[in-house]
C-alpha cells in the first residue's frame, strides 16, 4: 500500500499514524474519573476501559495485547536462538500461533524432564561424585570450590529434587 502524503509548500511528508492519532477524536485528562475510594474500583475500571476505547488508547491498558506483543518478540528470540534438532522441531510445531509461552514450555518438558535430561543429569552426578583436588587439579583452590559449587548447581538445574545438604557435604569430603 501507498502511504498517503500531505503537502506542506514544496515538501511532501507521509501522514503517520503519529499524527492520525492527534487529529483525531479529541482527547482531555478531564474525560477520566478520578479514582478516589477502593470500593469503587470496579465502576472506574469499567469507565476507564470505555473511554481509553473510544479515545483509541485501550491498548495501553489491554494486558492481553501487552502479552501477546510480548510473546511475539520472544518467540522471534527463541526462533533465532534455538538451534538444537529438538528445539527447531519445537519451534516450528508453534509457527502458526507464535506463542512462545507454549515453545517455552514445550522445550522445558523436553531438556528438562525427559530422559536425555535424565541421562545429562547422570552424567553430572557422576561427574561430580568424581571430582577431585589431587595433583591433576593445577588451578587454585578458590577455583576449585567455585568449579565445585557450579557443578551442584548444574545439577541441581536438571534435577527434579533437589540434592540434599547431606550428599552435598558427602561429595564435598571425597572431593578434599
Amino acid at each position: 500500500s501507498t502511504p498517503v502524503t500531505a503537502t506542506t509548500g514544496a515538501i511532501r511528508t507521509p501522514v503517520s499514524a503519529i499524527t492520525d492519532f492527534r487529529k483525531g477524536v479529541k482527547r482531555s485528562i478531564s474525560n477520566y474519573k478520578a479514582f478516589k475510594e477502593d470500593r469503587y474500583f470496579n465502576s472506574w475500571q469499567r469507565h476507564l476501559q470505555t473511554t481509553a476505547h473510544s479515545h483509541n488508547v485501550e491498548n495501553v491498558i489491554d494486558k492481553q495485547a501487552l502479552l501477546h506483543e510480548q510473546k511475539k518478540f520472544v518467540y522471534s528470540v527463541l526462533e533465532q536462538t534455538v538451534l538444537t534438532p529438538d528445539g527447531i522441531l519445537i519451534i516450528r510445531v508453534h509457527s502458526d500461533t507464535g506463542d512462545a509461552t507454549a515453545v517455552y514450555s514445550d522445550l522445558v518438558d523436553r531438556y528438562g524432564k525427559s530422559t536425555a535430561a535424565q541421562l545429562a543429569a547422570s552424567e553430572l552426578e557422576s561427574e561430580l561424585a568424581g571430582f577431585r583436588i589431587d595433583a591433576s587439579w593445577t588451578k587454585t583452590n578458590l577455583a576449585f570450590l567455585i568449579a565445585w559449587t557450579t557443578k551442584t548447581l548444574d545439577l541441581d538445574s536438571v534435577l527434579e529434587q533437589s540434592i540434599t545438604e547431606s550428599q552435598k557435604r558427602i561429595w564435598f569430603i571425597r572431593a578434599v
